[in-house]
């Protein structure tokens, strides 16, 4: 439970300093919060309110998406081959190998992302470029 909270907690002090860091985005944020959620005033804890939060507001989804990309809660994914002769480019697996993937390294790849780190449309319905 620690570490979850430590994750967490880390989570939403990244977020808050790259809205710091972008003024516009914030206040567009802000402004769609309180067009979502005016109309729940005094009834914050209806499943409705949670519903709107949930899945209404896809700019909040966009923000904590790209603060995840950015600031990844995990720093290494490790794989097992397992197949022997697999190839990874010009690299030859055997089964059992062990391939590690720093995850700030291919996150921050400009190839896949464009060159503004904090980039919201990135993470917007009509441009996907990862799942």
């Amino acid at each position: 439970m620690l570490i979850l909270g430590l994750l967490f907690t880390g989570t939403i002090s990244h977020c808050l300093f790259e809205l710091a860091r972008h003024p516009d985005i914030q206040e567009q944020l802000y402004g769609d919060l309180k067009r979502a959620l005016d109309k729940f005033a005094g009834n914050e804890s209806s499943d409705e309110y949670y519903e709107t939060i949930m899945n209404s507001i896809s700019l909040l989804e966009a923000v904590i998406k790209e603060t995840l990309r950015l600031y990844p809660p995990i720093s290494m994914m490790s794989r097992i081959c397992n197949t022997d002769g697999y190839r990874l480019g010009s690299l030859v697996l055997q089964k059992n190998d062990i391939v590690s993937i720093p995850t700030c390294k291919w996150r921050k790849n400009f190839v896949i992302y464009t060159s503004i780190l904090f980039s919201i449309r990135c993470h917007s319905p009509e441009f996907r470029v990862l799942p």
